[in-house]
C-alpha cells in the first residue's frame, strides 16, 4: 500500500478531499489524477469539463464520453466494484497513460466522504501495484541484459584459454578453468615457442603463464583481457628471452595514466628442453610445484605483484627437469577455499592431494578438485579457479 500522505497531496497544498467533497454536490462529472514526481494530485471536473480549481483547464464533456467509449478500462477497474454506483470508468489518457487518469462518475451519483476515501485507497493500491509491476519488468529486463553481457564476456574469455586439445611434443597438458560468475580474473595461456613446429621428433620449447587479477566478475575479466592484449604486443628481443623480461614488460604496460586500484599476480614459466630445465619468474602468485615421483619440489622464489611499482624488475630462476616430472600451477582459490569451520584448504592439504593422485596430469587435476569439493562441502568455489598440470615426457 502506498503512503497515503503522498497520495492525498494536491498541487495547491490543501487537502484534496475537502475540494472533492464540496464538488460532489455541484455536478462533478469526473476526477482527474495527475501522477507527477511530487506525488499524485487529484482534481474534480465539472460537467462542462473544466477543472474545479484555480488553474482551470477545459476538457469537454464530449471528450470525456469519447475517451470512455474508445478506451478500455484498466485491469484494476473491476477492483473498484464497491463504488460501482458512482464510479463507471477508469480511463488512462492516451498521451500519458502512466501519468494521467480519468475517473468517470455517474452524473446522478453523489460522492460521500467515505466513498472518496475508498477511491483514494483503491487507486493508491492499484497505482502502487502497477508501479511495482513496471519495476519488476524493468528489473527483469536489466537482469536479462546483464546476463547476456556476462555470457558474452564469458564466451570471449573462453576464447583466450588454450585449446583443450593442445599438444606440444615432449609434454602432456591438462587444465581446468572455472569462473565464479561466468567471467573472472583468472588467466592462463600455453604457447609453443619452437621456431619450426612441424618438427615433432624432439621436445618443443614452451611458454606458460598463469595470472590472477584482483576482484571478481566483469571488472576482473577486463583486467585479464588487458593482460592478454599486452602479451600479444610483446616481441622478444632475443630467442632466449627470460620469463622475468616478460613480467617486466607486462608491468610497464599494466600501469595507466590514472590510478588503477587493482593488482595482478602471475607466474611465468619457460621450458627449455635442450637445457633440460624450466625457467620461471613469479610476481606474487602462489608458488608452483614440481612433482617428481613420490616427492614435491616447491618453486617458491619470486617478487611482488604486477601493478605495485612501475620500475620494479623481476628475476628469473631455473630448475632442472627429469622425464615424468609434473609441473602444477594454480590460482589462490585452491589454497584459500574454506570448509564450514572456516579453515583454509592450505598448502599442506594441497601437497597431500598432489602426492596421493595418480601421476598423470588429468587425473592429478581431477583428484585435487575432488579433494577441494569434499573439503568445502559446497557446490561452487568461493573464487575463480584455474589449475594446470604439465608432464614432461622426454
Amino acid at each position: 500500500m502506498a503512503n497515503l500522505s503522498c497520495l492525498t497531496q494536491s498541487g495547491s497544498g490543501e487537502h484534496p478531499w475537502s475540494r472533492v467533497v464540496s464538488a460532489a454536490g455541484s455536478g462533478v462529472s469526473a476526477l482527474l489524477l495527475e501522477n507527477s514526481i511530487e506525488g499524485p494530485c487529484w482534481h474534480p471536473l465539472a460537467a462542462d469539463g473544466s477543472l474545479m480549481s484555480a488553474n482551470a483547464t477545459r476538457l469537454s464533456r464530449d471528450t470525456l464520453i469519447e475517451l470512455a467509449a474508445l478506451e478500455q478500462p484498466t485491469a484494476f477497474a473491476a477492483g473498484l466494484s464497491p463504488l460501482s454506483e458512482v464510479l463507471t470508468w477508469v480511463v488512462p489518457l492516451p498521451e500519458q497513460p502512466h501519468h494521467r487518469w480519468l475517473l468517470l462518475l455517474d452524473p446522478a451519483g453523489k460522492l460521500s466522504q467515505s466513498e472518496i476515501e475508498q477511491i483514494f485507497l483503491y487507486l493508491g493500491w492499484a497505482l502502487t501495484r502497477q508501479a511495482l509491476q513496471e519495476a519488476r519488468k524493468e528489473l527483469a529486463e536489466h537482469r536479462q541484459l546483464s546476463e547476456h553481457a556476462r555470457e558474452e564476456m564469458s564466451r570471449l574469455q573462453q576464447l583466450m584459454l588454450p585449446d583443450p586439445s593442445l599438444k606440444i611434443p615432449g609434454t602432456e597438458i591438462a587444465f581446468v578453468y572455472r569462473a565464479l560468475r561466468g567471467a573472472g580474473g583468472d588467466y592462463l595461456d600455453i604457447v609453443n615457442l619452437e621456431s619450426d613446429q612441424s618438427m615433432t621428433d624432439h621436445p618443443h620449447q614452451m611458454g606458460v603463464i598463469i595470472a590472477d587479477a584482483t576482484g571478481h566478475g566483469p571488472s576482473a575479466a577486463v583486467e585479464s583481457a588487458m593482460v592478454d592484449a599486452i602479451l600479444r604486443t610483446y616481441k622478444p628481443t632475443e630467442a632466449e628471452t627470460a620469463p622475468s623480461e616478460v613480467l617486466n614488460y607486462i608491468n610497464r604496460h599494466f600501469f595507466t595514466r590514472k590510478e588503477r586500484g587493482s593488482l595482478l599476480t602471475a607466474n611465468l614459466i619457460r621450458y627449455r628442453p635442450e637445457k633440460k630445465a624450466i625457467f620461471y619468474a613469479n610476481a606474487g602468485h602462489p608458488h608452483a610445484y614440481l612433482r617428481r615421483g613420490d616427492r614435491l619440489i616447491t618453486l617458491d622464489q619470486g617478487g611482488i605483484p604486477i601493478g605495485v611499482l612501475r620500475d620494479y624488475e623481476w628475476q628469473s630462476h631455473a630448475h632442472g627437469i627429469e622425464p615424468g616430472d609434473i609441473l602444477f600451477i594454480y590460482t589462490d582459490v585452491v589454497i584459500e577455499t574454506k570448509n564450514p569451520q572456516q579453515e583454509f584448504f592450505g598448502f599442506e592439504r594441497l601437497e597431500k592431494a598432489l602426492l596421493e593422485s595418480h601421476p598423470h596430469p588429468r587425473q592429478l587435476i581431477a583428484h585435487v578438485e575432488n579433494q577441494l569439493q569434499l573439503f568445502c562441502q559446497c557446490g561452487q568455489f568461493q573464487d575463480d579457479m584455474t589449475m594446470c598440470a604439465i608432464q614432461f615426457t622426454e
